[in-house]
């Protein structure tokens, strides 16, 4: 996930025609590119196969668009009611994009270096007047190199992570699915479903053989009411996540010897054996609401609000395939309130937004042997912005952004006593510009700086951030072609080693 999104990252853990013709063109490549970004920020939410209790909202385009609308209720709170207002074009889009991210700058567990590939497509249907279908494919593969132990994909996002005694490379692949259908029972009332399925195995090349298995699934079910004028919007959505995951230790040479660690201070040594399997179940509920208003007193002036509550659970047991121990067990809950204005009227392109985001989580985690709490974390996280685009002599478009959080976080951990408390801020601003160079190609170009105060796990109190991304995209008879360079690095303070990540991403659509 980049950094500069714009969402600050928050645990740390990438032929001529007639002006008419041309114009009606251009406006409908426009909404077809925010038709594709609503989906792929989606995507982009998504940890690999993890599920978040709160999936980040993400403002930006993720490729090679400058933002030219405000967010739309779809995108705030993921209700898949709310879809058929937004997207209303057919459409069909391929893109394959490489990352590669060196991380000079690590912790323990880290990769020393992490090449991802994907292979996307989306394709978008009307099927008639009341109904809507999308769906896309994803294909995931991620090269891990010089990881240290871990057995996990990310050690650090889990309280209970699990390692083994070697070194070497791990590599990551799957497909995941997701499908959306929308229906108009009524000419105001909406019906919205939607289902998220991926599947994801590696495999670490030395002795022992080590090997994970990942099933993930997230459903959504959602209403939404329309007025009559359509300025008036309500909806409510329920939502229903699963995870199971599958960590092998096997036996090459000799026994596989393995650990669990209990927070980030304490782990157990289990007991040697052909087969050593940790079991991670997951499992979650949320419930959120939205309504949102437009031409408030003035022409394009409106609101967005959307507020839910979730709870998450998780199980460890780790040992025998057989017999199985009860290595702990972790619940999360909280909510989260999100709220924007904006400023668009239709005879104009200009656009200006606000936006601000409360979230409240709580974490306690206990111990499955004695089942007494061995962790505690409470975290309130306050997120506040501002993008504004500014069009240019019909050929150039300049947006540009800026946004702070504020992460109040009381983590303990009792086992060996261990106490964070901290109030940390974040930042980053951006400027992205996009000229039209002739009726069928553009150039684009973005520019970002932040600052993150990262967790205590880091071992830096702040990290600087710089990031570039450059493209360009092309009309053609068979459709657009596009292309789209990225360059981003992290500077951690006190430190003469830095993250670098480099990307390149080719994309199609029509």
């Amino acid at each position: 996930m980049s950094s500069c999104s714009i969402v600050l990252v928050h645990k740390l853990s990438l032929g001529t025609k007639s002006k008419d013709k041309w114009g009606h063109r251009m406006k409908k490549n426009v909404i077809k590119i925010f038709l594709i970004s609503g989906i792929l920020v989606f995507f982009s939410n998504l940890s690999g196969y993890e599920n978040p209790l709160f999936p980040d909202i993400v403002i930006e385009e993720p490729f090679s668009s400058t933002i030219r609308t405000p967010m739309n209720l779809y995108q705030i709170s993921v209700n898949p009611a709310l879809f058929k207002n937004s997207y209303q074009e057919d459409f069909v889009y391929y893109r394959a994009n490489s990352i590669d991210r060196i991380n000079f700058f690590r912790r323990v567990y880290d990769p020393k270096r992490q090449r991802d590939y994907q292979l996307f497509f989306y394709t978008h249907k009307i099927l008639d007047k009341k109904s809507t279908l999308a769906a896309a494919v994803r294909y995931n593969r991620a090269d891990q190199y010089d990881v240290y132990r871990s057995l996990e994909k990310n050690f650090y996002n889990n309280y209970f992570s699990y390692i083994d005694t070697t070194k070497g490379n791990v590599k990551y692949d799957g497909p995941q699915l997701w499908f959306l259908y929308n229906y108009s029972l009524t000419n105001n009332l909406l019906l919205g479903f939607e289902i998220d399925y991926g599947i994801e195995r590696s495999l670490k090349d030395v002795y022992t053989k080590c090997e994970t298995v990942i099933r993930n699934l997230d459903l959504k079910f959602g209403a939404a009411f329309n007025s009559n004028n359509g300025n008036v919007v309500t909806g409510a959505f329920a939502r229903y996540f699963s995870y199971e995951g599958q960590y092998n230790a096997v036996k090459e040479l000799q026994d596989a010897f393995v650990r669990t660690y209990f927070g980030y201070h304490v782990f157990r040594d289990e007991n040697p054996r052909s087969l050593n399997r940790k079991n991670d179940h997951k499992e979650g509920y949320e419930f959120g609401a939205q309504l949102a208003r437009k031409n408030i007193l003035v022409d394009g002036l409106g609101v967005q609000l959307s507020g839910s509550y979730g709870t998450r659970y998780t199980k460890i047991t780790v040992g025998s395939t057989t017999i199985p121990g009860d290595r702990g067990y972790w619940v999360r809950d909280g909510f989260r309130i999100f709220g924007a204005v904006f400023y668009q009227p239709v005879t104009s392109n200009f656009m200006f937004q606000l936006f601000y985001e409360y979230k409240d989580f709580y974490d306690w985690a206990r111990s499955g042997e004695y089942d007494v709490v061995t962790i505690e974390n409470d975290e309130i996280m306050h997120r506040f912005g501002s993008v504004l685009y500014l069009p240019l002599m019909n050929k150039v478009g300049i947006s540009s952004g800026f946004e702070m959080e504020n992460i109040r976080s009381d983590y303990h951990e009792y086992i060996v006593k261990f106490d964070y408390k901290g109030n940390r801020i974040n930042w980053n601003r951006f400027i992205d510009v996009k000229i039209s160079l002739d009726q069928i190609t553009n150039v684009h170009g973005k520019a970002c700086t932040g600052k993150i105060e990262p967790y205590f796990y880091w071992n830096t109190e702040k990290m600087d951030i710089i990031s570039f991304q450059y493209g360009f995209d092309r009309l053609f008879v068979f459709g657009t072609l596009g292309l789209d360079f990225n360059y981003e690095i992290w500077e951690p303070d006190g430190a003469d080693m830095n993250i670098e990540t480099f990307g390149l991403s080719v994309s199609y659509w029509k």
